[in-house]
């Protein structure tokens, strides 16, 4: 085992708030490494929408302009459906949560507070837009690296990380940044504990694109509650043709 690299902080994870957090730093300067077990971005594009906040500290690093904002006086709809194509039940929007059977209509307008309404962007494109910028931005991204174990001492911080030729090293930095997600190795480690039922449900999603526009059927609608005798499931669409439908699964595991 051997001492590879010294830096200032250690980014643990690579996704959204890892990313975000290592360009804060690299606008002041401040050298950081980030660990990521995963050889590239996730395909699966997850979440989409994003706040006007996100977009407020995406234009003071200088990467908003790459974020598509929403239109002025968007509002997001839901509805209840037999299919696209079959019987609609009811609409709602998330600013009011009430079931109308009327057609989807925009609620009333609300003030603003922000320059940005927002941005619907997945965020498999968001995490690629942010890696370009810091990896530029003088980032040290390494992937394939899983962090084993942290240690700390009065002069900082030592992680011990696999790398990718699966060699054990370590790396020494003045802090250390846990955005290693829900199952965090530091959050283990610092004896920080989850409590809660525990498992709830598990849930299938299936990525796909459709031969014939589903946004034909859409009238305004970018989220769907499906409601069919054997089947109760969520789809929406990520606005570039790909479509996500997800499910319970009832079966153990």
């Amino acid at each position: 085992m051997s001492i590879t690299s010294l830096t200032p902080v250690i980014v643990v994870g690579a996704s959204l708030v890892a990313l975000s957090t290592a360009l804060c730093l690299s606008k002041h300067n401040i050298p950081t490494i980030v660990l990521e077990r995963h050889a590239d971005i996730s395909k699966h594009p997850r979440a989409i929408g994003f706040t006007s906040r996100t977009l407020e500290i995406y234009k003071n690093l200088g990467i908003a302009h790459h974020m598509p904002e929403i239109p002025k006086g968007f509002h997001l709809l839901r509805a209840r459906v037999e299919s696209l194509t079959g019987k609609w039940y009811e609409s709602t929007s998330w600013s009011d949560p009430k079931p109308s059977e009327k057609e989807p209509s925009n609620p009333e307008e609300k003030k603003e507070f922000s320059a940005f309404p927002g941005s619907a962007i997945p965020q498999d494109k968001l995490e690629a837009i942010l890696q370009t910028a810091a990896l530029t931005r003088g980032v040290d991204i390494r992937r394939q690296h899983t962090l084993q174990d942290v240690c700390e001492d009065e002069n900082g911080i030592t992680a011990i990380v696999i790398n990718t030729k699966g060699e054990t090293v370590e790396i020494r930095g003045s802090y250390l940044i846990a955005a290693d997600g829900n199952r965090s190795l530091v959050r283990e480690k610092l004896g920080i504990a989850r409590s809660g039922r525990g498992h709830m449900q598990t849930m299938r999603s299936v990525l796909f694109r459709a031969l014939t526009p589903l946004e034909d059927f859409m009238k305004g609608v970018s989220q769907f509650n499906i409601d069919q005798p054997g089947l109760q499931a969520f789809m929406t669409t990520y606005m570039d043709g790909r479509w996500v439908l997800m499910f319970h699964d009832a079966r153990r595991h």
